[in-house]
């Protein structure tokens, strides 16, 4: 049975081996010979080997078991893969490219930050309904280090800087662009979509939190503290401050947020509910929920669909410029195998690649 965690986690697993997946090429069914002596990978195998050992170089910056290993750990982990010589290979190609991802950040100067890091996992770890702790917690029950996530994080951020400085002067989209893919998309809906309004919040929202179970008489207590912070409400920013007077109370504040991407009962509550008003008090399974809205106002779908539609195509534009940059880097590189004895074993600077 799948790991809660496992299931929850859409970072790499398959949806990042699929995003880098490729076609078993003949530099590849070498590659795959090369590998076959990577014994040590394989479930079936038990040989101890240097987690030093260099398996492959890429522009002389070597790739080792222990790179190796991690990688096909965390892709098992947090995916249906299993260890086999085509995932290893899979990953072996993986690194590769993100050898010379790197390295061209380098030549451009691009440096990326910690803390552009750790904001980029927090983010990960939020989307997954996770902490980023309980996520490193997991990895580690499964043999993987907190790094082997950290270093895929930053070269892809590292390389997301790259294609933007490179080619960013040439992503161009034209009102005739964004009108041909919302006349395919409204094509294959099968019916053209309306124009209309949607309504967009700015919410703060405050739970009062349960401290000592469910009782009838936590939640009175609790419901007495939640009615004072209704009362004391002023606007969104001082409400955090008042928030802090009464213990454990979680606070929340969220921009943006579609009245149509909301569920009932709270979406017809919010609509009936004007700016600088704040939502009756409700209980929720960890405590009591009350909801302020700071901001609400309706935009129009037409244009909403326009935005979004020109940014997927800036998106697939930028897609394209980093796949035929990619495709040059590895081009131009030397990329050279090593076998168990660490004696070159094959040598490319691929067109094939």
């Amino acid at each position: 049975m799948q790991n809660p965690i496992q299931s929850k986690l859409n970072l790499s697993g398959k949806r990042m081996i699929d995003s880098f997946k490729y076609s078993f090429t003949p530099y590849m069914r070498l590659l795959a010979l090369v590998l076959i002596g990577f014994c040590s990978l394989l479930p079936s195998q038990g040989r101890a080997q240097s987690v030093q050992r260099v398996v492959a170089t890429v522009n002389d910056e070597p790739i080792t078991i222990y790179d190796l290993k991690q990688r096909i750990g965390f892709a098992v982990a947090t995916s249906r893969s299993r260890r086999s010589k085509a995932l290893t290979s899979l990953i072996l190609k993986q690194l590769i490219d993100e050898k010379l991802k790197l390295q061209s950040a380098k030549q451009e100067g691009i440096e990326i930050t910690d803390q552009q890091v750790q904001s980029s996992l927090d983010t990960i770890a939020k989307r997954n309904k996770l902490t980023y702790k309980k996520l490193k917690k997991f990895l580690s029950s499964r043999g993987v280090g907190a790094k082997t996530l950290e270093n895929k994080i930053r070269t892809e951020l590292a390389w997301g800087e790259v294609i933007r400085k490179k080619f960013r002067s040439l992503i161009s989209i034209g009102s005739s662009d964004i009108d041909l893919e919302l006349s395919k998309s409204d094509k294959k809906a099968g019916a053209k979509k309306k124009s209309g309004k949607q309504v967009v919040f700015e919410l703060t929202k405050l739970t009062v939190l349960f401290t000592r179970g469910r009782t009838d008489r936590e939640v009175r207590e609790r419901m007495i503290d939640a009615e004072k912070l209704r009362a004391s409400f002023k606007t969104c920013r001082r409400w955090k401050a008042e928030a802090r007077k009464y213990r454990n109370v979680k606070h929340k504040h969220a921009r943006d947020i579609n009245a149509d991407d909301l569920k009932d009962p709270l979406k017809s509550i919010l609509l009936k509910t004007e700016p600088g008003q704040v939502t009756p008090a409700s209980i929720v399974a960890g405590g009591i929920e009350i909801v302020a809205v700071c901001n609400r106002k309706e935009v129009s779908t037409a244009k909403t669909r326009r935005e979004n539609v020109e940014i997927q195509l800036k998106n697939q534009q930028f897609n394209q410029f980093s796949q035929r940059y990619l495709r040059d880097l590895r081009r131009d590189a030397v990329i050279e195998f090593l076998g168990r004895d660490g004696k070159k074993t094959l040598k490319f600077k691929p067109a094939q690649f």
